[in-house]
């Protein structure tokens, strides 16, 4: 359970990055100890891979450039809630059921989503316009460092994960000064 907040929350932030990395590490042996469903094996196959590594190349470029940035984000939602459920059924199908766990990716995918816009949205003038670029590339950076220390520990994640739940809170409660 805690894997899959942690999980699911980074495929909120950056789904592409987050998916490739499931493929890879759970394709490879390296986590999840062979409990995926075996409906979901599609995502460690380089037929599905290989597009995911392309889109993660394309959205580092246009999640972060004024001109794309509004497209970009309305094209990758769906991906980003999509991806939630995948995610959530790799890696939360076991303790919680396949259905119950691609909700609640599905859910947590969607919230994390709608926090990184509204930090993002909130700091518009404090960054001088570069705001997409700053909270874009860490929130990429978040997304991928929260998903290799979930590999390490489900409790490591999920306290990366409301540290940073935690920040964007404050940044949003936080008056204009």
């Amino acid at each position: 359970m805690l894997s899959l907040i942690a999980v699911t929350f980074c495929v909120g932030l950056n789904p592409f990055a987050t998916l490739v990395i499931i493929g890879v590490a759970v394709g490879s042996g390296l986590g999840l100890d062979g409990n995926v469903p075996l409906d979901f094996n599609f995502a460690f196959e380089r037929v599905f891979l290989v597009p995911m590594v392309v889109l993660l190349g394309l959205d580092i470029v246009l999640d972060k450039l004024p001109v794309t940035y509004g497209v970009w984000g309305k094209l990758t939602l769906l991906v980003r809630v999509a991806g939630g459920g995948l995610a959530g059924g790799i890696v939360g199908s076991g303790p919680l059921g396949l259905a119950p766990a691609i909700f609640v990716g599905t859910v947590i995918a969607l919230m994390a989503t709608v926090l990184r816009s509204l930090v993002i949205r909130k700091m518009g003038g404090r960054f001088y316009g570069l705001e997409r670029l700053a909270i874009g590339a860490c929130s990429d950076a978040i997304a991928v460092l929260t998903v290799l220390a979930t590999f390490l520990s489900g409790l490591l994640g999920l306290a990366i994960t409301i540290l940073v739940v935690s920040a964007g809170t404050w940044v949003l409660a936080r008056r204009p000064s």
